[in-house]
C-alpha cells in the first residue's frame, strides 16, 4: 500500500534520521519533511517500530497516512521549482 508520511521536529539528529530511514525504504521525497512511500504492511509495522524508537523523547510528530490507489489516481501535483537542492527536493513529485 502507498502511505504518505510527514514529519515535524526542532531536531536536526532525528529529522536526519528519519529522512534516511525513509529513503533507506525508498521513499519518494515530496517536501522538505514529506515522503510518498509504498510499504508491505510487514514493512509498515517495522517502520512504525523505528520511527518510535528514533522520536523517542523528544518532541517530534510523525503522521503514516495510507493512500487508497483511488485516491492517488486523482492526485494533482502543482510545482514552479527548478533546483532540487534550493528548494530541498531530491526529485520532481510525480501525478501518480
Amino acid at each position: 500500500m502507498l502511505y504518505f508520511i510527514v514529519y515535524d521536529t526542532n531536531d536536526d539528529p532525528i529529522r536526519n534520521e528519519l529522512r534516511e530511514t525513509l529513503y533507506d525504504l525508498g521513499g519518494d521525497r515530496v517536501q522538505y519533511s514529506a515522503f510518498i512511500i509504498e510499504l508491505t504492511h510487514e514493512q509498515l509495522f517495522k517502520l512504525m517500530e523505528k520511527v518510535q524508537n528514533i522520536i523517542s523523547g523528544s518532541q517530534t510528530d510523525v503522521r503514516i497516512i495510507p493512500m487508497c490507489k483511488k485516491d492517488t489516481e486523482k492526485m494533482q501535483v502543482f510545482s514552479n521549482y527548478t533546483s532540487d537542492e534550493e528548494n530541498h527536493h531530491d526529485q520532481q513529485p510525480e501525478v501518480l
